[in-house]
């Protein structure tokens, strides 16, 4: 179903659409991220999604690719690693044309060496692990976990947004998600363009 077809139902609340449509159309108060990987099907989406959202005025888009390889060390990834790096190079212009706005880092990857790699080039996004930590750990291997990403990604040149490694899955304690919000707004607490928090070292 096209934006449009949802869009039919709101008939009802063309107030409240049109004001939505006009905040997120103002890029003085909002950008749209686009959130996709690096696959051909994903791709596509996202440009389907992007020209749908262009022709009801939004246009102020970031383009967020999530799940990006920059290494590889055996046949398997390196295999994946080119297909990833075709799909980009033929990825449709309309995207080719986005703000390419953050580097997301899944947790299998080290935020120091994928920093080293993007250098000033993107912002940096990650990499907390979902399921060890955000299911299956406690408040305090969250809480641990949240810092040591802030302590490692918070000096990229370009910026650093802590969040998941991957998708939050379902199941998730409450608990879990509380302390993740604690933690950030802790450590992150005062933080600069491409500087490490001091919070993170006074305790």
């Amino acid at each position: 179903m096209c934006i449009r077809d949802r869009l039919s139902g709101l008939e009802s609340q063309k107030g409240m659409y049109k004001k939505a449509v006009e905040t997120l159309s103002d890029k003085d108060k909002t950008s749209l991220i686009l959130v996709t990987r690096p696959e051909d099907g994903p791709l596509k989406e996202a440009d389907r999604a992007s020209k749908e959202l262009k022709d009801i005025g939004i246009k102020n888009q970031i383009l967020l690719v999530n799940g990006l390889l920059t290494i590889y060390d055996d046949k398997i990834s390196k295999a994946y690693y080119e297909k990833q790096k075709e799909s980009l190079e033929k990825m449709p212009e309309n995207l080719k044309k986005l703000q390419i706005g953050s580097f997301s880092v899944d947790n299998c990857h080290d935020l120091e060496e994928c920093k080293e790699i993007i250098q000033d080039k993107l912002s940096l996004m990650g990499n907390v692990p979902p399921v060890d930590v955000m299911r299956n750990g406690s408040v305090n291997d969250v809480i641990n976990s949240v810092k040591s990403c802030i302590k490692k990604g918070a000096d990229n040149k370009m910026g650093f947004i802590c969040a998941t490694g991957c998708a939050t899955p379902a199941k998730t304690p409450k608990e879990n998600l509380d302390a993740f919000v604690y933690a950030v707004q802790k450590y992150g607490k005062d933080a600069k363009l491409g500087e490490i928090p001091q919070a993170v070292w006074e305790d």
